[in-house]
């Protein structure tokens, strides 16, 4: 429509209205046929929606089944306080069609609000099933304890059953700043968390699983030995539970597992090279398949901020000691994957979960892993982006094929914190990641985000392309 002038821009204005009306109409239509096995689109959605608070800490869970993909966060009160204060859920079914209202995990007040930790989740049917630790404060405002809670929720009535205490912190100089969840094949829950002081001089991993649906009922159990732990993570497979930490002081991964009816196995001691100091660790198992992930630094200094990391994981049936890089396959040697983690901590206070990658695992149904993780983008340490790599199987002794050997970033905006699951099974040779991370909105607003690798299978226009040629 170049050229048009005098009274025909009236008619070129309606006419270019009509096409972007036209093309908005043709790519619904087309969005809606384009991948016609999806209930919901796999593209990029804002969960938390708060614009100006700051949502963090996402966690992910897929049902066994594919159907269900839920995230959970935690909340601060408002954008000008700092503290943390509810707990909150939104679910997707793939034949639902699409993201569910949010469902209220936690209210916080002023006499109980979600702590600085994580909130996990867990699914299995249509029953989300959420861990969390909230602050207990006194008439002062001061934190005089904290508990470890579990709640279910149903994922199609969004209705709550009431919240269970799993543990109690009464000595308000310990923190718990970190807890996972997973689910056995009956539909249990098995949690571990991390205990220990704001500035670690100790630090401690427990374990606990209900009696009869009642927790702190007897099987609450020490998992790590005597070294400052944490970072725990869990995962369940044919009847038992894998657990993994950090061990801070001698710069090592450890994992072990449990049946009940045996119960602990020996601590595996070291899953990294002397060489390196390890954090961050994440499991997950198929048919008693393990893989592990981490992310490491040269040396087994004290860990600064913008250093350099690579990306490790390891498999069962290696060595202790054996271990390969995420996305290439290469022995530590040889790792060729160098990322930054950043130096801009500022906009949660120096808050250490947007520090190094913090890489998270998933395993497809043929035992192939998926890994995402965070890393500064720009060279300047204070910028983020969110990255994944996968392989169709689990491989071999020798490794897994990672079907992306460079990995590839899913954009290019200030991401964080990110974790990932696995949709329904795929016959086309990809894999159909869920990834929900955070998203800087600005100094002090982060909102959690929805994301996938699918958006080249949606049939997808730039609506401003259509009125670019209008002078």
């Amino acid at each position: 429509m170049v050229g048009f002038r005098g009274h025909k821009r009236g008619a070129a204005i309606g006419l270019a209205i009509a096409l972007a009306a036209m093309a908005l109409v043709t790519i619904l239509a087309a969005v809606a046929l384009a991948a016609p096995r999806l209930g919901f689109l796999h593209i990029r959605s804002n969960l938390s929606r708060t614009a100006t608070i700051v949502s963090v800490y996402p966690n992910l869970a897929v049902s066994p089944d594919g159907e269900w993909v839920v995230v959970v966060w935690t909340e601060r009160f408002d954008e000008q306080g700092d503290e943390l204060g509810h707990v909150y859920l939104r679910a997707a079914s793939e034949s639902g069609g699409g993201w569910g209202s949010k469902i209220t995990i936690f209210s916080g007040d002023s006499s109980a609000r979600a702590s600085d930790a994580n909130a996990t989740v867990a699914v299995t049917g249509t029953t989300a099933h959420v861990l969390y630790v909230v602050s207990k404060l006194n008439y002062l405002g001061v934190v005089a304890e904290r508990e470890v809670r579990y709640r279910t929720c149903s994922l199609t009535s969004g209705q709550c059953d009431g919240e269970q205490i799993v543990f109690v912190e009464t000595d308000a100089t310990y923190a718990i700043p970190r807890v996972d969840i997973t689910l056995d094949e009956d539909g249990h829950a098995h949690a571990v968390w991390a205990r220990h002081k704001s500035e670690p001089t100790l630090g401690e991993i427990y374990y606990d699983t209900p009696i009869a649906g009642v927790w702190n009922s007897g099987n609450r159990q020490r998992v790590d030995e005597a070294e400052i732990s944490k970072e725990p993570a869990i995962a369940w497979d044919g009847g038992y539970a894998y657990v993994v930490w950090e061990d801070e002081t001698n710069h090592r991964i450890r994992y072990r597992k449990r049946e009940d009816a045996l119960g602990w196995s020996t601590v595996i001691t070291s899953l990294v090279p002397s060489s390196y100091s390890p954090s961050n660790p994440d499991v997950a198992v198929r048919e008693g398949q393990v893989f592990i992930v981490w992310d490491m630094r040269p040396g087994t200094g004290s860990s600064e901020d913008c250093e350099e990391y690579y990306l490790a994981y390891w498999r069962s049936g290696w060595a202790t000691d054996e271990c390969r890089e995420v996305g290439t396959n290469y022995p530590p040697e040889l790792f060729e994957g160098v990322y930054r983690s950043t130096e801009d901590v500022t906009f949660l206070e120096g808050d250490e979960y947007f520090l190094d990658l913090r890489p998270s695992i998933a395993l497809n149904a043929d035992g192939g892993p998926a890994v995402v993780w965070h890393a500064d983008h720009g060279g300047d340490c204070d910028e983020y982006t969110v990255y994944y790599t996968y392989a169709i199987t689990g491989g071999d002794d020798s490794g897994v094929n990672w079907v992306i050997t460079t990995s590839t970033a899913l954009n290019y905006d200030q991401l964080g914190s990110a974790v990932i699951g696995i949709g329904e099974p795929a016959g086309d040779e990809q894999q159909h990641l869920h990834v929900a991370y955070m998203k800087k909105l600005s100094l002090r607003a982060w909102d959690v985000y929805y994301d996938s690798n699918e958006w080249d299978d949606y049939y997808h226009v730039y609506l401003p392309l259509v009125m670019r040629a209008y002078d």
